[in-house]
């Protein structure tokens, strides 16, 4: 009755059942896996022209350029924070290379959070925080899916010999919060970012397609996804 209820208001976006349905409000938090930042927003990026900048277009979508992958599935566990990382490594690279790479989600569930000497912190399925995620893949490259495995959905030990690394970065940046036209630059200027989101409404636990436009998830207080 509530997926057939919204689906009859004029909205954005349509839902249907799903492998979620049965799940209890508790089960399905446990899928989300994005923590609360800790680093107090030190980060803001200060987006700067260069010649090869351009104006931001009013709209953008890179999966036009065969930026990004299909959507991927983190299964039962809470490793959005992995798929976010890898997702928008792999379009970096698309812009700046021209390959469209399938990289190692596994990779950062594996080793985010047990290598030495490295700022770490990221819990596995029990959730995550991108920007660790990114360090990590700063100081080491994230590799190719088919070098270091496909993924598992649970943790394991970091592989860390004939690997094949695929992409690297050199610096990574926050956005400011709550400012559309930064948001706007960064995607134009520098490819697909990552964000979170308040993922407790029903309404993302029945979503089929469309533009999700629930108020409840830009509720910092829960973003969790």
């Amino acid at each position: 009755r509530y997926i057939r209820s919204i689906n009859r208001r004029s909205l954005p976006y349509k839902l249907e059942p799903n492998h979620f349905a049965d799940l209890t409000d508790d089960e399905f938090k446990s899928y989300k896996g994005a923590l609360d930042d800790e680093s107090n927003d030190r980060m803001h990026a200060k987006i700067k022209r260069s010649k090869r900048m351009f104006e931001v277009p009013d709209q953008l979508d890179w999966r036009d350029y065969g930026a990004v992958n299909p959507a991927k599935g983190q299964g039962t566990c809470g490793s959005c924070w992995a798929f976010a990382t890898a997702g928008a490594v792999e379009a970096a690279h698309f812009i700046q290379k021209g390959e469209l790479l399938n990289l190692a989600e596994q990779q950062l569930l594996d080793c985010t959070w047990s290598t030495p000497g490295v700022y770490h912190g990221n819990n596995c399925c029990l959730g995550g925080w991108t920007w660790k995620a990114f360090s990590w893949v700063k100081k080491f490259g994230l590799a190719t899916t088919k070098s270091y495995g496909h993924y598992r959905g649970q943790e394991g030990f970091c592989k860390t010999s004939n690997l094949i690394v695929g992409a690297r970065i050199t610096s990574y940046r926050r956005v400011k919060r709550f400012n559309p036209i930064a948001l706007k630059k960064a995607l134009s200027y520098h490819g697909p970012a990552t964000i979170s989101i308040n993922a407790n409404p029903k309404s993302l636990k029945f979503y089929s397609d469309g533009i999700m436009s629930d108020k409840h998830c830009s509720k910092l207080r829960w973003k969790n996804h």
